[in-house]
C-alpha cells in the first residue's frame, strides 16, 4: 500500500496549489479576495461588522428564497442604483437564515444603495421589512481561522471506534463502481443526489421503514463488504446502502446516524474525489482527510457519541494548506438495519434511550425546538377554551392549587380567578408569552416537575402526552403527576386520537413514522408558518443553525408558508386508560372521546 503522503497526493487530484488556491479554478485571483471572478457563493462572504467599511457587497437580511422572495426581484430592486453583478442566496451553505448578498460592479453604487435603503422609514422588499448593510469577503487567512485543520492520520484524533483504510479499492474498481452508479436511478435532494439500496432512508425521519424492503444490495457493492469482513470479521450483516453524490461546495449537516434504526458500525467508502469530515462532541471538533478510494469505519464511541459532518465549502484546511475540493465526490454508506432496541451508553445522542429521565433527541428537535420556533404564530391560533377542560376546572373547590403541565400560551391559567394555577411547559418561548400576561410559569419537562410531593389539589395536561416519544417516558410522566398531586387529588389529560373525525383532512395527510410500539402510531404533523409573519425568518434561521439542511423547514410555494414538522404519538382506543392503569395508586374516573381526542380523568388513591 502507498504511504500517507502518496495517498494524499493521489486523493487531491492535482488540486493542491499555492498561497491563493482560489486562483487555480478561475474563481478569485487577488489577495484581497475581491477581484474579478466567475461567480460568488454564500461561503465567500461574512456578515457585516457593526462599523464595517464600505464595500461593493451588500448584506440584505430578512430576504431570500427561505422566505419566498425571488432573487430576480431583489436584483431589479437594487439595479436602480447601478449595475448589479450578482445576487447570492445566503440561505445556501452557511445556514445563516433568510438573507441575500447583492454584488455591485462598483463600490460607489453599493454605497448609494445602502444609504438610500437606510434612509427609508419602512424599507420593504417582497412585502418584508429588510435591513441593508455592507458585507465583506472572507480572505484566505480568515477562512483558515474559521476551520479546524484536517489531519491525515486518524490515530492522532483519538476517536475510539474509528478506523480508516486508505486505498481500500483500486482505481479500476473505483471507475467500475462510478459507471454502475451512474446507470442507476437518482433521487434529487435540495443540494445533492442520492440512491438507496436494501431499504430507503427517509431524510425527514432519519430512519428506514423495515416493512418496505427494496431488495438485495447491488452486485457491484458485494466485493466491498467481502473485503471489509476480511479486514475485520466483526464487519458483517450490512443490508442498507445509501449512495450520495456531492458537487463542489456541498456538504452534509452535523448528525449521528439514528441509533434506533442502525447497528453498531457504519462504513463510508469515498470514491471520485477526497473530502474532509469533521467530528463534533461537547464543543470539541476534530477533522480528518478522507482520500478517494478510502474506507472509513465508525463504530463504538465514534459512531454513537460523536456527530459527523462535512462542512459546506469549496476549500478545506489540510494541515497548514488550503486545498480545493474536487468537482465531484461520491460516498457509499453501508449500514445494518437494527432489529432490536439500542442499548448504547450514549443517551445524549440516542433517540430511544431507555432512561425516561432523559429528553430524547426526537423530542428536543421536533417538539421543544419546533414550538420555540413557531411560538408566536402557534399562540395566535390557541384562544378557544375547550368545554371539557373548563368543566373539569369548574368542578374544583375554590382556592385549590392546580398545575397546568404543558400550559402553552396559558389560555387555561386564568379560567377561574379563585384558583391558584401554576403553569409549566418545555417551550421557553411559549412561556415568555405567558409571562407577559402575568401568569406564574416555569420551564420544565413533564418528567421533572418543580413541585413538592403531595402539594397539588388537581392537575391538567392538555394535548401534551402525545408529544412524548416512548412508552417509558409517558409512564414516567404519569408517575410524576401522581407524585405532586395529594392523595385524592384529580388529574385530567387529553391526547390526539388515532380515530380522527375527518381523517382525510388530518391523519391521512400526516407523515407516518416506522412502527415501534404495539399501540398507537407515531407521526410527523406539519405546522405551516406563513411567510408574512415577522417570526418566519428567525424560525428558518434557528432551524438551519441548529439542525442543518436535512431538518430545515420546507417552503410551500402554493400556500406561501414554511412547513415545520412536529412529533406526535397518536393514541388508539383504550391506550390512554391502559397507560394510567399501568401505574400504581391510580383510579380511572372517566374516559371519553371528544372531537378527535381521547380524554381521561383519574385520581390518586388514598391508600
Amino acid at each position: 500500500m502507498k504511504d500517507v503522503r502518496e495517498q494524499r497526493e493521489d486523493a487531491l487530484d492535482g488540486t493542491r496549489c499555492g498561497a491563493d488556491p482560489r486562483a487555480q479554478d478561475g474563481t478569485r485571483g487577488e489577495a484581497s479576495g475581491e477581484g474579478e471572478r466567475n461567480g460568488w457563493e454564500a461561503e465567500d462572504f461574512m456578515p457585516p461588522k457593526k462599523r464595517g467599511e464600505a464595500t461593493r457587497f451588500l448584506y440584505v437580511a430578512n430576504c431570500g428564497t427561505a422566505v419566498g422572495v425571488d432573487l430576480e426581484d431583489v436584483k431589479r430592486a437594487f439595479e436602480d442604483y447601478g449595475e448589479v453583478e450578482q445576487v447570492v442566496d445566503g440561505c445556501v451553505g452557511k445556514g445563516r437564515g433568510a438573507l441575500v448578498y447583492v454584488v455591485f460592479k462598483k463600490e460607489e453604487d453599493a454605497r448609494k444603495a445602502q444609504e438610500e435603503w437606510k434612509r427609508r422609514e419602512n424599507p420593504t422588499l417582497g412585502g418584508r421589512k429588510i435591513n441593508v448593510q455592507f458585507a465583506k469577503v472572507v480572505t484566505e487567512s480568515e477562512s483558515q481561522q474559521l476551520e479546524t485543520a484536517a489531519v491525515e492520520d486518524p490515530g492522532s484524533l483519538d476517536l475510539p471506534g474509528m478506523q480508516l483504510y486508505p486505498e481500500f479499492v483500486t482505481a479500476k474498481e473505483e471507475e467500475t463502481m462510478l459507471q454502475a452508479i451512474d446507470t442507476g436511478s437518482w433521487e434529487r435532494l435540495a443540494k445533492r443526489r442520492v440512491q438507496h439500496y436494501g431499504y430507503a432512508f427517509d431524510y425527514g425521519t432519519r430512519q428506514v421503514d423495515t416493512q418496505k424492503p427494496l431488495g438485495c444490495l447491488p452486485i457491484w457493492a458485494v466485493p466491498v463488504l467481502e473485503r471489509a469482513r476480511k479486514v475485520d470479521p466483526r464487519l458483517v450483516g450490512f443490508d442498507q446502502l445509501t449512495v450520495n453524490e456531492y458537487s463542489k461546495g456541498v456538504g452534509l449537516s452535523p448528525h449521528v446516524d439514528t441509533h434506533s434504526s442502525f447497528g453498531d458500525a457504519i462504513l463510508s467508502l469515498t470514491i471520485g474525489g477526497h473530502t474532509v469530515m469533521e467530528f463534533r462532541k461537547d464543543g470539541l471538533r476534530k477533522s480528518l482527510l478522507l482520500p478517494s478510494r478510502s474506507l472509513l469505519v465508525m463504530a463504538g464511541e465514534c459512531r454513537y457519541g460523536w456527530q459527523h459532518y462535512i462542512p459546506h465549502r469549496k476549500f478545506d484546511l489540510i494541515g497548514t494548506e488550503l486545498v480545493a475540493r474536487p468537482q465531484r465526490r461520491v460516498s457509499l454508506t453501508f449500514r445494518q438495519v437494527r432489529q432490536t432496541p439500542c442499548e448504547c451508553s450514549f443517551p445524549n445522542q440516542c433517540d430511544t434511550a431507555r432512561d425516561a429521565s432523559k429528553l430524547p433527541l426526537i423530542e428536543q428537535n421536533f417538539v421543544q425546538n419546533m414550538y420555540n420556533r413557531i411560538a408566536p404564530h402557534f399562540s395566535s391560533t390557541r384562544f378557544a377554551i375547550w368545554p371539557k377542560v373548563k368543566l373539569f376546572l369548574e368542578s374544583l373547590r375554590p382556592h385549590s392549587l392546580v398545575a397546568d403541565v404543558g400550559c402553552g400560551n396559558g389560555k387555561y391559567l386564568g379560567i377561574r380567578p379563585d384558583l391558584a394555577v401554576l403553569g409549566s411547559d418545555i417551550s421557553e418561548e411559549l412561556l415568555k408569552i405567558c409571562a407577559t400576561r402575568g401568569f406564574d410559569v416555569v420551564v420544565a419537562d413533564g418528567v421533572h416537575l418543580p413541585y413538592r410531593d403531595d402539594c397539588l389539589d388537581a392537575l391538567i395536561s392538555i394535548a401534551v402526552l402525545h408529544h412524548i416519544s416512548t412508552f417509558e417516558r409517558r409512564q414516567a410522566v404519569i408517575k410524576e403527576f401522581l407524585r405532586v398531586v395529594r392523595p385524592g387529588g384529580r388529574i385530567f389529560i387529553t391526547v390526539w386520537a388515532l380515530e380522527q373525525d375527518n381523517p382525510d383532512k388530518t391523519i391521512n395527510k400526516w407523515l407516518p413514522l416506522p412502527q415501534k410500539e404495539e399501540k398507537g402510531r407515531d407521526f410527523f404533523v406539519p405546522w405551516h408558518l406563513p411567510l408574512h409573519r415577522p417570526e418566519t425568518a428567525a424560525a428558518v434561521k434557528k432551524t438551519m443553525d441548529a439542525a442543518g439542511e436535512e431538518t430545515l423547514g420546507e417552503f410551500d410555494k402554493e400556500k406561501k408558508t414554511v412547513v415545520f414538522k412536529r412529533f406526535y404519538h397518536v393514541f388508539e382506543r383504550d391506550e390512554l386508560p391502559d397507560l394510567v392503569n399501568s401505574v400504581q395508586h391510580t383510579e380511572v374516573l372517566d374516559t371519553l372521546y371528544d372531537r378527535s381526542n381521547w380524554c381521561v380523568s383519574f385520581r390518586k388513591n388514598i391508600d
